[in-house]
């Protein structure tokens, strides 16, 4: 930021300039400190109308607009003042006076406050009011006890956005500018981000940091045993949620879903072994990338005809996503398109391609099948009853790997990397991501989870995989459209 003094100033903007500054009542003693003033503006400026244009597509539930601190960067604001812009916050700590809803949204009402002293080493929740306040004792998930403060005051407070199932007094921590401008450097050049100009810049890297501050705020709960899995920045960290659904999902649920190919009640069994992990037995291929291409239900498909195939002949072979990306004219490539339509698809074309024979490019292209690269067939598919997460796993013990959908849509599901994945703002009636069950298991503390195989890259969570919580009133919608071929 020191490089803004230099710059100079958009003419277009002095009339809003003066103004400003009238309002403000501001006044510039020394020497050239106008000038350093007015760049710092017109940056924050800039900031605040890139961020409302973004609100005005729905990628962010609030507005910004300027006021008295508009000529301070950041660092200055530590000593009086808070921006509640997650571009924007240091290290500030907050006062939870309660929480409501607006249009929808859940927040917490919060208040800026400078009396704040540490009972303990802070670790996100330990801290106390000196002047005035009440406290509520209570205790987290790991049987250690917190303090969740309370407050009545007439001082106006802010609201942020948050899931106030997991409320904490010490919410926002420290992440220095620039420790941020070191970390952002060395994310673009190991994810090789080049964007096209200062603004885009900018945006991406205001997203980028409201990323790596959700990841933070959740590992520091995670460390307390409020959280059951972890999160860290990948190569989806300058994307919102929303974005990463538009274009790295890519389920599309027919409208008239025939599910008269249900497994028969006859396939259940009583007992189950504890566990269950196909990569084990050599049934699951190495994970895979759809990069932009919304062809996740091609991945799944498949990932389940590789399963099927192994478990016939005992060869793993790689199957061909961009055949199915092509050929299945009942779905719509890069657009998105299910399972059971790619099922069905190989049954009728007697074949589908090994990768190697025809290889995935990420985009759509005309139909390329040449049976002299076929490299599995299949006979049909089954589906299991929906909602019924003992029937998937009966599937899995049974069968093999088996295609499941997912709501994809969290931001934790974004930045998983390690546990059990649990989050209750997960709906399992806005499925819209497929995958591939591979397995099922439970941990040393008990936690049933699942073994999914995602499309998303080895830099992806855990190598490429999720566990997700099993038994957990069908997380995610797991258990709602799963099904497998059968060879």
């Amino acid at each position: 930021m020191e490089s803004m003094a230099s710059e100079s100033p958009d003419a277009s903007l002095d009339s809003q300039w003066e103004q400003w500054k009238l309002t403000h009542r501001k006044e510039y003693n020394e020497e050239g400190e106008e000038g350093i003033r007015r760049a710092i503006w017109e940056e924050n400026l800039r900031l605040i109308e890139a961020h409302n244009k973004e609100a005005a597509l729905g990628m962010h539930s609030f507005t910004m607009g300027m006021n008295h601190m508009g000529d301070m960067r950041p660092e200055e604001r530590k000593k009086g003042g808070v921006m509640l812009n997650s571009n924007l916050i240091k290290k500030k700590f907050f006062f939870f006076l309660g929480y409501g809803t607006d249009s929808g949204k859940d927040y917490w009402q919060i208040k800026n406050s400078k009396t704040v002293s540490k009972t303990k080493k802070c670790s996100g929740l330990y801290w106390k009011l000196q002047n005035g306040g009440s406290r509520e004792r209570r205790k987290n998930k790991g049987g250690e006890e917190v303090l969740i403060l309370l407050q009545n005051s007439d001082t106006t407070a802010s609201t942020v956005e948050g899931n106030r199932s997991s409320p904490h007094s010490c919410a926002l921590s420290y992440l220095d500018e620039a420790s941020l401008d070191s970390q952002w450097e060395q994310w673009k050049l190991t994810h090789r981000r080049e964007y096209n100009g200062l603004g885009e810049e900018g945006i991406r890297r205001a997203i980028w940091e409201k990323n790596m501050r959700l990841i933070e705020a959740h590992n520091e709960e995670a460390a307390l045993g409020i959280q059951s899995f972890e999160m860290g920045m990948n190569h989806l960290g300058d994307m919102t949620s929303e974005e990463v659904v538009d274009k790295m999902t890519g389920l599309q649920i027919p409208l008239n879903l025939d599910r008269s190919f249900t497994m028969a009640l006859d396939d259940h069994v009583s007992k189950l072994p504890k566990s269950v992990d196909y990569r084990k037995k050599g049934m699951v291929t190495p994970v895979k990338n759809q990069g932009s291409c919304g062809s996740c239900w091609a991945f799944s498909s498949a990932g389940a005809l590789e399963g099927q195939l192994a478990k016939q002949t005992g060869q793993l072979v790689d199957l061909s996503p961009q055949n199915l990306v092509d050929c299945v004219t009942e779905n719509d490539g890069c657009g998105g398109g299910y399972m059971t339509k790619a099922f069905a698809y190989v049954q009728q074309n007697g074949g589908i391609d090994s990768e190697e024979a025809y290889p995935y490019v990420g985009e759509d292209q005309s139909c390329r099948y040449n049976s002299s690269g076929m490299a599995a067939s299949c006979k049909g598919f089954k589906e299991v009853p929906v909602g019924d997460e003992h029937a998937l796993a009966v599937a899995l013990f049974k069968v093999g790997p088996v295609s499941v959908g997912i709501d994809a849509s969290q931001g934790t599901f974004q930045f998983y990397q390690r546990g059990v994945y649990f989050d209750r703002n997960c709906n399992k009636d806005d499925i819209n991501h497929a995958v591939l069950a591979v397995g099922y298991g439970v941990n040393t503390k008990g936690k049933k989870f699942w073994i999914v195989k995602n499309s998303w890259g080895e830099g992806w969570g855990n190598r490429g995989y999720i566990m997700m919580a099993r038994n957990r009133d069908n997380l995610c919608g797991i258990a709602n459209l799963a099904s497998y071929p059968i060879v």
